[in-house]
């Protein structure tokens, strides 16, 4: 499955890679629609969910910060960035099930947080 999110400020679907899947229509390119980011979708939106909760102290012991991907003069996320969660231990865990920073698990309590949220 690939993963990406919508990008609310230019009205584009945008891959894992940082391109954009949309056609100049507007309307999604045919390859994808049958796998288009099903957790995806809520992914940017699970990312503000928790970057919120976080700034307001809701956050779980452990998480220091959540970003949403980073974006180039045209509003396109630059190329690799996801939307991830800073632990205080340093390590970054991206929201699609990798790691920008370090490697290993979540603590259960990290992963529980975010699940909970996840819808």
């Amino acid at each position: 499955m690939e993963l990406g999110y919508f990008h609310e400020g230019n009205g584009s679907w945008i891959n894992s890679s940082g391109h954009r899947i949309q056609t100049e229509s507007g309307g999604f390119l045919a390859e994808f629609t049958d796998k288009l980011f099903l957790g995806s979708l809520n992914t940017g939106r699970l990312a503000k969910v928790l970057r919120n909760l976080v700034r307001r102290g809701s956050g779980p012991k452990g998480v220091k910060r959540v970003d949403i991907p980073k974006l180039d003069a045209n509003g396109n996320p630059i190329f690799g960035q996801k939307p991830h969660i800073h632990l205080k231990d340093g390590r970054a865990y991206n929201l699609d099930g990798t790691w920008k920073h370090g490697s290993g698990t979540l603590p259960n309590r990290i992963m529980k947080w975010i699940n909970q949220h996840r819808n």
